[in-house]
Parts: C-alpha cells; structure tokens; sequence
C-alpha cells in the first residue's frame, strides 16, 4: 500500500523487512487470515471516507474559490508528486505536503478535493490500485481533519493575518500528523502484523 505521513510515501510493502520476532515465514505484502481481512477493510474505508470528502468539498464549493491559488497549488502538488525521492527501504518522501497544506489554509475543503485528487493521480503510474486508492484516502481524510480544525471565518473565505494564522496552522499541522500517522501505523501494522505502538513509534 502506498501511504503519505507529511509527504512520506510507503510503496510496496507497508514497511517491507520490518517483522515480528514471532512472524512466520509468510511475506509482509501478503498478511493471512483476519489481519488480510481487516487490512483491506481499512484500504476500502480510508478509500471510500477520502471519495466522500471530495464530493463534500465539491458541494461546499462556491463562487469565490480561489481558482487561480487553487491550479498553483495543485501543479505544485503534482510536481512535488512526481519527483519524490527515496528515504527509508521502499519508503518515499515528497514535499507534496507543502501545497497541500496550502490548500489547507487557503482554500478548505473545497480547495482539497481538487489539489488531492490531482496529487495522487500524478503519482498512480505503474502502482496498484489498491495502493493508489489507500494513499488518496489517507491523505484527504488528514486534510480535511486539519481543515477542520482551521476556524470557522477562514474556511468560509475569512483571511487571518500574521501572526494570527500561526496557532490554528499550528493545531492543524498537528491534527494532519496525527491522522495520518495513526492511518500509515495502523495499515503496517496490519501488514506486517506488528503492534500499532511499535509502528507508530519506529
């Protein structure tokens, strides 16, 4: 499955290597019985919760969406995507998270169910569709948490000037962290069938 934690993308494997003492042989890509059943129902979820976000954000979506800022930043994000770069094993890191986080703060839901979409197509080739389908739902579901999180006036198209924005970008910054992570360690974590604690804090 391929996942994001603040731009981190996680191919083939969740974790590939990463094993329980107590594991068997059988490959981390292919987790047996209730831990298989229980991973593709949280790839179906994440990936079905992110689809319903997106049609949230197009009905949300008015007359003064930003189009101009919304196109800058979803070319930013596709960019970003595409010129990922190896961090850890099978993991990637991009700065996709930069734009996104952009939208975030500048453009909302409505703004996130353009950039998102377009920044997970632009890294689909040559991936599963399993993978490409989790990666999207884990990355709109942390989005629109730290959307929502973002006070009231500014996701109706308010402004908050510096350096007023710092505290709620802050809250929402951790809020994004917090989701996306809990949604990456819980996905390896049945993988590889380790403890989500364990994942969670390698």
């Amino acid at each position: 499955i391929t996942m994001q934690v603040f731009g981190m993308t996680v191919e083939g494997g969740f974790v590939p290597g990463v094993r329980c003492p107590d594991e068997d042989s059988e490959s981390p890509e292919s987790p047996g019985g209730a831990s298989a059943f229980f991973l593709n129902v949280l790839v179906l979820v994440t990936f079905v919760a992110g689809a319903a976000l997106v049609v949230y954000g197009g009905v949300l979506a008015t007359d003064g969406l930003n189009w101009e800022l919304v196109a800058a930043l979803a070319a930013l994000a596709v960019l970003a995507e595409r010129t990922d770069m190896s961090l850890y094993g099978d993991s990637r890191v991009s700065l996709a998270i930069v734009p996104i986080f952009a939208t975030v703060i500048g453009a909302g839901m409505p703004g996130l169910a353009i950039v998102v979409p377009l920044a997970i197509l632009a890294s689909a080739y040559g991936r599963p569709l399993r993978k490409t389908a989790f990666n999207f739902g884990a990355l709109m579901l942390a989005a629109a948490a730290a959307a929502a999180v973002m006070p009231e006036s500014y996701n109706t198209g308010g402004a908050l000037e510096w350096p007023q924005i710092l505290l709620p970008a802050a809250i929402a910054g951790c809020v994004n962290f917090a989701v996306n992570t809990l949604l990456v360690s819980a996905a390896i974590g049945l993988s590889t069938r380790s403890s989500l604690p364990k994942v969670w804090a390698e």
